[in-house]
């Protein structure tokens, strides 16, 4: 093949519209217009899930595998005549080198680089590993979530033994409770802890990482000192106003009392600094000189005409003060709000590093960061190097999901490509479809790389970009695109960034395949619930409704119910199961949601480590929710924490509760938890979670795993 220059191609793939068929087509082209059959090793195609990388090596062999196959040349696909109009190669020479490559590929499948872009950035940084000071066995931690949970109970067992780090959880711990969150603060804070691995996020943990607990509490105790000092400024200034009007007994003779109310508002700052004004009656009324009504007695007027140019002074006093501090007052007040928990998770992070360190792990989270401020600026050809390989072309999928630091990280390898010849990029995503921001990624990166312009977020690269729309959907009937095309661009003129709005406006219009024909929407609104009814109910009933009067000739495995947020799921499954309805959900139906077996978990782990009181108090705390005890809180634990395991399970008794121990370890693991379930009265009505979770019990049982310890090694 010719040398060519260099391309750069960017398609803006909307839902439906055959992206992964132009992503094949185009890897393709590039491995059968060359006579080289090892073209394959140059190419880099970067998916965003295993799924999607495992999907693409398929269609790809699968494709070369159909063009190796005579029949091919007499009963040609629609991607092979593709192929030969857009390279303008015979049919025949493209049959000839799909056996070669094909055969190239599977000999060497390593070298066929198609993979997410967490496997490649692993990749670099293993081949990094001795440049970056880690060491060369360490191990990959994909579950952040069991290291941060680890991490979290790490802290949460330091509790009395670090007088400062109890004193800012004790805080933490008071302010969910003020926050109507969970009274398990050891939930919230592992939620919370997701932010180490989010990153935009950690960036700003890496430049606290010295900082100590003591430093956190001197900032606190200086941003309190720095609110006082602002509040006293404006509480001088009421007291000078009110006193100037109350020896001049005028404090009652102002319009509408507004001059005495605002001044008594500069008294307490603190509280009434939100409906602190300098705008409307009063400080029109000011602006204009009136303060008093015209039917005000005269040697009232007098009163106030004399001490009019003080009180308008202070007034305008307290308006530079309020312009040059309330921004410095509120800052202080939302840092200080939040600096318990931001100190918690500063010194959660150090636990996690500590962790890492001891189990030679890393955080797959982490390898954008590590490359960014290690990796990214060495040069191409030394990359390269450690890689093995020099990759000539980029394919990157889901570009809409790439996060920043990723982008930035590969900007220098693809530009290294682009600068000779022969290189090539293509971007395909679709920003509509952007749902990675907790990763880092950003809706506005795709739309800069897909708009025209010169700017660095259009083409950071020195060669001309192509833009392409795929706008013809192939997967959705008519009736349902036409439907889509309305209502998003209606929707477009409520969007308030501009950004967005024009996305919608311009990019969301698709066409129809011609086969598409058909399809049907149907809208529906639900009143809400009552205020003594279950908010979920009206959905609830509708959705089964809608169900019941499907098509016949519809199967139920045929329809399919989408929910936010998985626990609408999981109340959706268990109404459906009620109501007869068989259901099917691995992902809302994760038996590890649920407050019930998460309770089970804890019991079982304190049957088998009795002096835990961590999860003596977890379990203790379920129950005073789920027997609805009408008793204090406070009272009901203090009353039953330091109970041995027998006496606990004796007073249980006064609550209806009739568990005993010595009963549960007679039985086998799986009978032992239903007896559980039954003495506990967790499943008056039929549980989904629950059925999960004992079918769980009685697989693990039948591995051998009879005992309550390799158990609960089964379940971590």
């Amino acid at each position: 093949m010719m040398n060519q220059a260099s391309t750069f191609q960017v398609y803006n793939a909307s839902a439906g519209s055959g992206k992964t068929f132009s992503l094949v087509k185009e890897y393709l082209k590039i491995v059968l217009q060359n006579s080289d059959p090892y073209q394959f090793q140059y190419i880099l195609a970067i998916t965003f899930t295993n799924k999607a990388a495992n999907e693409m090596k398929e269609r790809i062999v699968k494709n070369l595998s159909q063009f190796a196959d005579p029949t091919i040349l007499s009963n040609p696909s629609d991607m092979f005549l593709k192929i030969g109009e857009e390279t303008s190669i015979d049919l025949k020479t493209i049959h000839q080198r799909s056996k070669i490559v094909l055969q190239k590929i599977l000999t060497n499948y390593g070298l066929f680089s198609v993979s997410t872009i967490d496997s490649f950035t692993h990749k670099l940084i293993r081949n990094f590993a001795f440049d970056l000071g880690l060491p060369i066995n360490f191990d990959v931690e994909l579950k952040s979530k069991n290291l941060l949970d680890l991490a979290v109970d790490n802290l949460i067992g330091q509790i009395g033994k670090d007088e400062e780090l109890t004193n800012f959880l004790i805080d933490y711990a008071l302010q969910n409770i003020e926050e109507n969150k969970s009274w398990d603060f050891s939930e919230v804070l592992k939620n919370n802890a997701q932010i180490l691995l989010n990153e935009s996020d950690r960036i700003h943990f890496e430049q606290t990482a010295t900082f100590d607990l003591h430093q956190f509490k001197e900032l606190n105790q200086q941003l309190f000192k720095r609110k006082k000092q602002i509040e006293n400024q404006f509480k001088k200034l009421g007291e000078l106003g009110l006193e100037l009007m109350l020896k001049h007994d005028v404090d009652n003779d102002f319009n509408h009392g507004d001059l005495p109310n605002f001044f008594r508002k500069l008294l307490s700052f603190n509280n009434a600094h939100n409906t602190l004004k300098f705008e409307g009656r009063l400080f029109d009324n000011i602006n204009k000189g009136v303060l008093y009504s015209k039917s005000l007695a005269t040697h009232k007027k007098e009163n106030i005409d004399g001490i009019s140019e003080e009180l308008i002074g202070i007034y305008n006093q307290s308006k530079n003060v309020f312009e040059t501090e309330y921004p410095n007052y509120v800052l202080a007040q939302l840092v200080s709000k939040n600096i318990s928990a931001y100190a918690v998770l500063n010194h959660l992070n150090k636990e996690l590093q500590e962790l890492k360190k001891d189990k030679k792990l890393l955080l797959s989270a982490e390898f954008n960061r590590l490359i960014s401020n290690e990796i990214k600026d060495q040069p191409a050809p030394f990359i390269y190097e450690k890689l093995g390989t020099k990759f000539r072309h980029y394919f990157i999928d889901e570009m809409q999901d790439t996060s920043e630091l990723q982008w930035q990280n590969l900007i220098p390898l693809i530009e290294n490509a682009l600068s000779q010849e022969n290189g090539s990029l293509l971007l395909v995503g679709d920003a509509k479809q952007s749902i990675y921001r907790w990763r880092g990624g950003k809706t506005e990166q795709f739309i800069g790389l897909t708009s025209d312009g010169k700017a660095l977020e259009n083409n950071p690269f020195l060669i001309d970009k192509k833009t392409q729309f795929l706008d013809t959907n192939f997967r959705s009937y008519k009736t349902v695109v036409d439907f889509n095309n309305a209502f998003f661009s209606h929707i477009a003129q409520y969007l308030e960034n501009e950004q967005h709005q024009k996305l919608f406006v311009d990019t969301v219009k698709q066409e129809v395949s011609n086969n598409k024909n058909g399809g049907f929407v149907q809208v529906s609104f639900v009143k809400k619930a009552a205020e003594d009814q279950d908010s979920n109910q009206p959905f609830l009933r509708k959705i089964k409704a809608v169900i019941e009067t499907i098509d016949l000739n519809f199967n139920k495995n045929e329809v399919c119910i989408l929910v936010r947020q998985n626990k609408q799921g999981v109340a959706i499954a268990n109404y459906l199961i009620n109501e007869g309805i068989q259901v099917v959900s691995s992902e809302s139906l994760l038996i590890a949601n649920s407050d019930k077996v998460d309770f089970i978990i804890n019991l079982l782990t304190y049957l088998h480590q009795p002096t835990n009181e961590i999860v003596q108090f977890k379990v203790l705390s379920f129950l005073y929710q789920h027997l609805q005890i009408a008793d204090d809180y406070h009272q009901f634990i203090s009353s039953l924490v330091k109970s041995s395991s027998i006496d606990l399970f004796k007073k249980l008794s006064n609550f209806s509760i009739d568990f005993n121990s010595t009963i549960f370890f007679q039985k086998s693991l799986y009978e032992g938890v239903e007896y559980l379930i039954s003495c506990f009265k967790l499943a008056p009505k039929s549980d989904a979670y629950l059925q999960y979770f004992l079918d769980f019990v009685l697989d693990i049982q039948s591995k051998d795993s009879n005992n309550l310890q390799g158990f609960l090694s089964e379940w971590e």
